[in-house]
Protein backbone atom coordinates (compact mmCIF):
# COMPACT_ATOMS: atom_id res chain seq x y z
CA UNK A 1 0.00 0.00 0.00
CA UNK A 2 1.58 3.31 -0.47
CA UNK A 3 -0.04 6.77 -0.54
CA UNK A 4 -1.08 8.90 -3.27
CA UNK A 5 -1.39 12.87 -3.74
CA UNK A 6 -3.45 13.54 -6.66
CA UNK A 7 -3.23 16.92 -8.25
CA UNK A 8 -6.55 19.01 -8.75
CA UNK A 9 -8.71 18.05 -11.50
CA UNK A 10 -8.47 21.87 -12.62
CA UNK A 11 -5.37 22.15 -12.51
CA UNK A 12 -4.78 18.45 -14.42
CA UNK A 13 -6.82 20.03 -17.07
CA UNK A 14 -5.72 23.27 -17.59
CA UNK A 15 -2.33 21.19 -17.97
CA UNK A 16 -3.46 19.42 -20.70
CA UNK A 17 -5.32 21.44 -22.56
CA UNK A 18 -8.45 20.66 -24.68
CA UNK A 19 -7.89 18.02 -27.37
CA UNK A 20 -7.84 19.26 -30.66
CA UNK A 21 -8.01 16.34 -33.68
CA UNK A 22 -6.34 16.65 -36.61
CA UNK A 23 -6.51 13.82 -38.55
CA UNK A 24 -8.96 11.01 -38.12
CA UNK A 25 -12.18 12.27 -36.61
CA UNK A 26 -15.60 10.37 -36.12
CA UNK A 27 -17.73 13.04 -35.66
CA UNK A 28 -21.23 12.37 -37.23
CA UNK A 29 -22.27 15.65 -37.88
CA UNK A 30 -19.22 15.22 -40.08
CA UNK A 31 -18.79 11.99 -42.06
CA UNK A 32 -15.98 10.90 -44.03
CA UNK A 33 -15.08 7.98 -46.15
CA UNK A 34 -12.04 5.91 -44.93
CA UNK A 35 -10.26 3.73 -46.91
CA UNK A 36 -8.98 0.20 -45.24
CA UNK A 37 -6.13 -0.51 -47.50
CA UNK A 38 -3.03 1.27 -47.91
CA UNK A 39 -2.10 0.45 -51.82
CA UNK A 40 1.94 -0.57 -51.75
CA UNK A 41 2.99 2.35 -53.51
CA UNK A 42 2.46 4.36 -50.72
CA UNK A 43 2.32 2.39 -47.35
CA UNK A 44 6.48 1.94 -46.91
CA UNK A 45 6.68 6.02 -46.44
CA UNK A 46 3.69 6.06 -44.54
CA UNK A 47 5.38 3.22 -42.06
CA UNK A 48 8.80 5.80 -42.53
CA UNK A 49 6.56 8.32 -41.37
CA UNK A 50 5.09 6.69 -38.31
CA UNK A 51 9.19 5.79 -37.38
CA UNK A 52 9.92 8.85 -37.56
CA UNK A 53 7.33 10.30 -35.18
CA UNK A 54 8.18 7.37 -33.22
CA UNK A 55 11.67 8.47 -33.00
CA UNK A 56 10.92 11.96 -32.07
CA UNK A 57 8.57 11.35 -29.67
CA UNK A 58 10.93 10.79 -27.25
CA UNK A 59 11.85 14.50 -27.40
CA UNK A 60 8.46 15.85 -26.76
CA UNK A 61 7.99 13.70 -23.87
CA UNK A 62 11.53 14.46 -22.36
CA UNK A 63 9.71 18.11 -22.97
CA UNK A 64 6.58 17.44 -21.27
CA UNK A 65 8.48 15.65 -18.40
CA UNK A 66 10.36 18.82 -17.89
CA UNK A 67 7.02 20.99 -18.10
CA UNK A 68 4.88 18.69 -15.82
CA UNK A 69 7.54 18.58 -12.95
CA UNK A 70 7.76 22.34 -12.76
CA UNK A 71 4.38 22.35 -12.52
CA UNK A 72 2.99 19.67 -10.02
CA UNK A 73 7.21 19.41 -8.51
CA UNK A 74 7.18 15.98 -9.48
CA UNK A 75 9.98 14.23 -11.82
CA UNK A 76 8.82 12.41 -14.05
CA UNK A 77 11.53 10.50 -16.99
CA UNK A 78 11.72 7.36 -19.94
CA UNK A 79 14.01 5.52 -16.92
CA UNK A 80 14.10 6.11 -13.63
CA UNK A 81 17.18 5.28 -11.63
CA UNK A 82 17.38 4.95 -7.83
CA UNK A 83 20.68 4.57 -5.87
CA UNK A 84 22.75 3.11 -9.32
CA UNK A 85 25.84 5.61 -8.72
CA UNK A 86 27.82 3.21 -7.70
CA UNK A 87 25.12 0.07 -7.60
CA UNK A 88 27.42 -3.15 -8.48
CA UNK A 89 24.00 -4.69 -9.88
CA UNK A 90 20.73 -3.60 -10.50
CA UNK A 91 16.95 -4.94 -11.22
CA UNK A 92 15.11 -3.43 -14.17
CA UNK A 93 11.20 -2.93 -14.06
CA UNK A 94 8.05 -1.71 -15.26
CA UNK A 95 5.17 -0.50 -13.36
CA UNK A 96 4.17 -1.40 -9.45
CA UNK A 97 7.41 -3.61 -9.27
CA UNK A 98 9.60 -0.50 -8.96
CA UNK A 99 8.43 0.66 -5.49
CA UNK A 100 8.59 -2.84 -4.36
CA UNK A 101 12.36 -2.79 -5.84
CA UNK A 102 13.30 0.30 -4.20
CA UNK A 103 12.18 -0.63 -0.76
CA UNK A 104 14.54 -3.95 -1.16
CA UNK A 105 17.54 -1.72 -2.46
CA UNK A 106 17.08 0.53 0.73
CA UNK A 107 16.79 -2.79 2.54
CA UNK A 108 19.93 -4.20 0.92
CA UNK A 109 21.94 -1.00 1.17
CA UNK A 110 21.66 -0.49 4.94
CA UNK A 111 23.92 -4.15 4.98
CA UNK A 112 26.10 -2.52 2.86
CA UNK A 113 24.94 -4.11 -0.58
CA UNK A 114 25.36 -2.06 -3.81
CA UNK A 115 23.00 -2.55 -5.41
CA UNK A 116 19.95 -0.18 -7.19
CA UNK A 117 16.64 -0.22 -9.42
CA UNK A 118 15.70 0.96 -12.83
CA UNK A 119 12.06 1.91 -13.56
CA UNK A 120 11.44 1.96 -17.46
CA UNK A 121 8.44 3.90 -17.74
CA UNK A 122 8.25 4.30 -22.02
CA UNK A 123 8.51 0.88 -23.82
CA UNK A 124 7.50 2.11 -27.15
CA UNK A 125 10.08 3.99 -28.43
CA UNK A 126 12.39 2.09 -26.37
CA UNK A 127 14.46 5.09 -24.97
CA UNK A 128 17.83 3.25 -25.68
CA UNK A 129 20.07 6.54 -24.89
CA UNK A 130 18.58 7.31 -21.88
CA UNK A 131 18.89 3.52 -20.64
CA UNK A 132 22.47 3.68 -21.35
CA UNK A 133 22.84 7.30 -19.28
CA UNK A 134 21.20 5.53 -16.39
CA UNK A 135 23.28 2.37 -16.21
CA UNK A 136 26.44 3.98 -16.69
CA UNK A 137 29.65 0.93 -16.04
CA UNK A 138 27.36 -1.53 -14.31
CA UNK A 139 27.93 -5.12 -15.52
CA UNK A 140 25.49 -6.82 -13.53
CA UNK A 141 21.84 -6.05 -14.93
CA UNK A 142 18.72 -8.34 -13.88
CA UNK A 143 15.62 -7.92 -15.72
CA UNK A 144 11.90 -8.87 -14.17
CA UNK A 145 9.28 -9.46 -16.62
CA UNK A 146 5.64 -9.85 -16.26
CA UNK A 147 5.09 -11.89 -19.05
CA UNK A 148 6.87 -15.32 -20.74
CA UNK A 149 7.78 -13.94 -24.73
CA UNK A 150 6.53 -17.62 -25.96
CA UNK A 151 9.07 -18.99 -28.26
CA UNK A 152 11.26 -16.05 -28.01
CA UNK A 153 14.97 -16.47 -26.82
CA UNK A 154 13.34 -13.90 -24.02
CA UNK A 155 11.05 -11.91 -22.43
CA UNK A 156 10.08 -8.72 -24.07
CA UNK A 157 11.92 -6.08 -21.75
CA UNK A 158 14.60 -8.51 -21.83
CA UNK A 159 15.31 -8.53 -25.30
CA UNK A 160 15.08 -5.36 -25.72
CA UNK A 161 17.66 -4.00 -22.64
CA UNK A 162 20.00 -6.93 -23.94
CA UNK A 163 20.04 -4.69 -27.09
CA UNK A 164 20.40 -1.87 -25.96
CA UNK A 165 23.69 -2.72 -23.52
CA UNK A 166 26.90 -3.81 -24.16
CA UNK A 167 28.05 -7.45 -24.70
CA UNK A 168 30.96 -6.76 -21.90
CA UNK A 169 27.39 -6.46 -19.23
CA UNK A 170 25.75 -9.44 -17.74
CA UNK A 171 22.01 -9.05 -18.28
CA UNK A 172 19.94 -11.73 -16.96
CA UNK A 173 16.20 -12.63 -18.10
CA UNK A 174 13.71 -13.69 -14.96
CA UNK A 175 9.91 -13.92 -15.02
CA UNK A 176 7.63 -13.44 -12.34
CA UNK A 177 4.30 -11.81 -11.27
CA UNK A 178 2.19 -13.35 -13.32
CA UNK A 179 -1.29 -12.85 -13.61
CA UNK A 180 -1.19 -11.04 -10.97
CA UNK A 181 0.64 -12.49 -8.04
CA UNK A 182 2.22 -10.41 -5.72
CA UNK A 183 5.65 -9.41 -6.18
CA UNK A 184 7.04 -9.36 -2.44
CA UNK A 185 10.44 -7.96 -1.26
CA UNK A 186 11.19 -11.74 -0.74
CA UNK A 187 11.02 -11.79 -4.44
CA UNK A 188 12.70 -8.88 -5.16
CA UNK A 189 15.36 -10.41 -2.90
CA UNK A 190 15.89 -13.42 -4.20
CA UNK A 191 16.40 -11.84 -7.74
CA UNK A 192 19.52 -9.62 -6.27
CA UNK A 193 20.79 -12.69 -4.44
CA UNK A 194 20.69 -14.51 -7.74
CA UNK A 195 21.94 -11.93 -9.89
CA UNK A 196 24.80 -10.83 -7.71
CA UNK A 197 26.22 -14.63 -7.37
CA UNK A 198 26.02 -14.56 -11.50
CA UNK A 199 29.22 -16.01 -12.95
CA UNK A 200 27.98 -16.60 -16.62
CA UNK A 201 27.83 -14.58 -19.49
CA UNK A 202 25.00 -16.05 -21.89
CA UNK A 203 21.57 -17.61 -20.84
CA UNK A 204 19.27 -20.35 -22.87
CA UNK A 205 16.11 -19.66 -20.40
CA UNK A 206 14.68 -17.08 -18.05
CA UNK A 207 15.00 -17.67 -14.28
CA UNK A 208 11.44 -18.45 -13.40
CA UNK A 209 11.86 -16.68 -9.63
CA UNK A 210 8.39 -17.20 -7.88
CA UNK A 211 7.57 -20.66 -9.88
CA UNK A 212 7.05 -23.74 -7.90
CA UNK A 213 8.93 -25.48 -10.21
CA UNK A 214 8.60 -29.15 -8.37
CA UNK A 215 4.79 -28.76 -8.96
CA UNK A 216 4.24 -27.11 -12.11
CA UNK A 217 4.19 -29.89 -14.10
CA UNK A 218 1.26 -31.27 -12.79
CA UNK A 219 -0.87 -28.35 -12.07
CA UNK A 220 -4.65 -28.92 -14.05
CA UNK A 221 -2.28 -31.81 -15.85
CA UNK A 222 -5.37 -33.31 -18.31
CA UNK A 223 -5.36 -37.43 -17.90
CA UNK A 224 -6.31 -39.01 -21.12
CA UNK A 225 -7.12 -42.72 -22.24
CA UNK A 226 -4.63 -42.91 -25.05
Amino acid sequence: MQKVALPEQAEIDAFIGKYQPHNLVLDPANPIVINNLTPSDEITEMKYQQAIGYQNSLQVMEEVFGEFEQKFGRKKAAVEGYRTEDAEAVIITLGSMYGTAKYVVDQLRDKGIKVGAVKITCFRPFPVAKLREVMGGIKKVAVLNRTTGFGAQGAPVWLEVKAALSSETLVKSYIGGLGGRDVSTDTIEKVFTDILAETNTSFDQPTWIDCRTEEAMNIRKVETND
